[in-house]
């Protein structure tokens, strides 16, 4: 526990961060340990990408689930399996766009996930853009039914 008022900061690669608050966590406490891990996180992500102006990959591991459900599993326990090609790139603060590069046999779309390097997203819009210059004509969207 820290005393009322004291000055906690945080080094690492990615960050520096001070906070002023009679409730500062503890270096060693749960809430400085989860800082550790996303700056970690943001550390690796960036680092397996620095090779590569950007990366493709599909924006979820599963095709598209029914909207009526709050996730894919619908299994409260697993709410998370479908954003883990995203996570890492929300977390690192890496630019990325999703947009259509096909359908499923069952005629589900199948999304392309573009990511650039930080601060790049005028280089990933470029990509967007020309991909879809070059991707097959799409399908009409779909319409609601009748009420």
């Amino acid at each position: 526990m820290t005393t009322p008022g004291a000055v906690r900061s945080a080094t690492s690669a990615c960050w520096t961060v001070a906070t002023v608050s009679p409730h500062a966590p503890a270096p060693s406490s749960p809430a400085c340990d989860t800082e550790v891990s996303l700056c970690a996180m943001r550390d690796a992500a960036v680092r397996a990408c620095r090779p590569f102006d950007v990366l493709l990959s599909p924006t979820a591991p599963i095709p598209a689930f029914p909207a009526e459900l709050p996730c894919p599993t619908n299994d409260p326990a697993l709410p998370f399996e479908h954003i883990a090609f995203t996570l890492p790139f929300n977390m690192s603060e890496q630019p990325a766009a999703s947009i259509n590069c096909g359908y499923t046999s069952g005629g589900l779309p199948i999304g392309l996930q573009i990511v650039g390097k930080r601060h790049d997203d005028l280089g990933v819009l470029q990509v967007a853009h020309a991909w879809e210059r070059l991707r097959p004509a799409q399908r009409a969207w779909p319409e609601p039914p009748p009420r």
